[in-house]
């Protein structure tokens, strides 16, 4: 009779256990794709178990250029999900400097850049970026000092850097720009713009002469520059090209984006201008195919 009284106990068991669990996951079984996205990141990425997440109804292009959603996770922090609940796009440590002990401690304490780097590794591996430090800027900001008064760690994060590149050509506006506090190597924010495919193809149909012409036409017609003197810069016979976003800087009447974001293979072309008597430097986009501006940014 014991023999048999055992398996009967330990069958019990494990049907107790089982039961014990089944509630919260049916609850994440029934989960839209991009709250099971943001609880995976969370807990892969930055080994954080959630509880409550509220997926905000409205879907957004803004920054990212690609449609995603807001997500708020035990009220602390914010993420950002593809709309399709396939990638993250950026997170967001709501309190960033709460919970560190930051007594008696100074700029001289912080967290070296190899910890600080170390610290977003994670974020980077789940996002299937390198995570080979020399591709990356990195630089110490202190963000609660004003001037050279205050020397404390409070406010004090590393920056991490990189730009995106598609066959080893600059995609300006994608990239990766993430934080990590100088105390505690908490990763406290970061924005990852993806690569987006460009419309045109890179065979080069106006040459980078004709394209400084259209760019200079360009300053010259736009009011933004009416009383701002501008004028271009930088070698006039060898230009870069890269990969550039439809995304116009200087309109006056920007609309809130409504769409993807759209990129081309273009020649950069510089150009400076003064404005409240300070002197600023900027750039124009020119379709290598086209010649024409696609876009244009200080």
């Amino acid at each position: 009779m014991m023999s048999r009284i055992k398996p009967i106990k330990y069958q019990a068991l494990i049907l107790l256990s089982i039961i014990a669990v089944t509630p919260i996951q049916m609850a994440w079984a029934q989960e839209s794709p991009i709250i099971q996205k943001a609880r995976n990141f969370l807990s892969q990425a930055l080994n954080i178990s959630a509880t409550t997440i509220i997926e905000r109804p409205e879907v957004i292009y803004d920054i990212i250029g690609l449609l995603y959603k807001i997500l708020n996770v035990d009220s602390t922090y914010d993420i950002w999900v593809a709309e399709d609940g396939t990638a993250v796009y950026g997170y967001t440590k709501k309190d960033m400097f709460s919970g560190e002990n930051l007594n008696g401690k100074t700029n001289a304490d912080a967290i070296s850049e190899e910890y600080a780097f170390n610290a977003i590794g994670p974020v980077l591996n789940y996002l299937d970026l390198s995570t080979s430090k020399s591709d990356y800027y990195m630089s110490f900001r202190d963000m609660g000092t004003e001037g050279d008064e205050d020397d404390d760690l409070w406010g004090c994060m590393w920056i991490i850097r990189k730009e995106m590149e598609l066959n080893g050509i600059p995609c300006r506006g994608r990239g990766f720009s993430g934080s990590v506090s100088g105390a505690s190597q908490t990763v406290n924010i970061f924005r990852y713009l993806p690569t987006i495919m460009p419309e045109n193809q890179s065979n080069v149909v106006v040459s980078y002469t004709e394209a400084r012409q259209n760019a200079l036409n360009w300053l010259q017609e736009h009011p933004y520059f009416e009383t701002a003197s501008p004028f271009l810069v930088g070698d006039e016979n060898t230009g870069v090209q890269v990969i550039a976003p439809q995304h116009q800087m200087f309109e006056l009447n920007e609309a809130e984006q409504t769409e993807a974001t759209k990129t081309y293979y273009c020649w950069e072309i510089y150009f400076s201008w003064t404005e409240y008597n300070n002197d600023f430097n900027g750039v124009i986009w020119v379709n290598i195919d086209t010649g024409e501006i696609v876009g244009a940014s200080g």
